[in-house]
């Protein structure tokens, strides 16, 4: 029964019903700067996961990731802070890391590599680098119907 409960948050049921304007979604979606982060058919960053496909997850999954984007963050979209031995910080993700070098893309969407030897100190974060939303109801259900429309 667990597992049924879980199918369902995660991948929705056929007959889910959610309400909102998904033309209004698109609007809160741009207003909200989510591109800065994500991508969706090419447009947008690679600094969080691509969401061209999100729709197929359940409205109650994308609502609670906008909520408490913290409750389901892949291993690769963990925050990652690198102190220098100059004293500079930069934080991203981790996108690749060898022997002596490290790799990420910060903030800004670009990927940064590092000599292990010029590094201070690596903080791997438990969680994930977006910010929880707090938006009206109204805003976000309409973001959620622009969302679901991506399959």
């Amino acid at each position: 029964m667990i597992l049924l409960l879980l199918a369902a948050l995660l991948f929705g049921a056929q007959d889910e019903i959610y309400e909102g304007d998904p033309v209004a979604g698109k609007k809160v979606y741009a207003n909200e700067g989510c591109a800065i982060c994500h991508k969706i058919a090419g447009e947008g960053s690679d600094l969080g996961p691509d969401l061209s496909h999100i729709g197929v997850r359940s409205a109650a999954y994308i609502k609670l990731s906008i909520r408490d984007p913290n409750a389901d963050v892949s291993p690769v979209y963990r925050g990652v802070t690198v102190t220098t031995t100059s004293g500079a910080t930069v934080r991203g993700i981790l996108l690749a890391e060898s022997a002596s070098t490290l790799e990420l893309r910060d903030m800004s969407g670009k990927r940064r590599t590092f000599r292990k030897s010029e590094i201070k100190s690596v903080r791997r974060e438990p969680g994930s680098l977006m910010p929880a939303y707090v938006m009206p109801a109204t805003d976000l259900d309409n973001l959620v119907a622009y969302l679901k429309e991506k399959v």
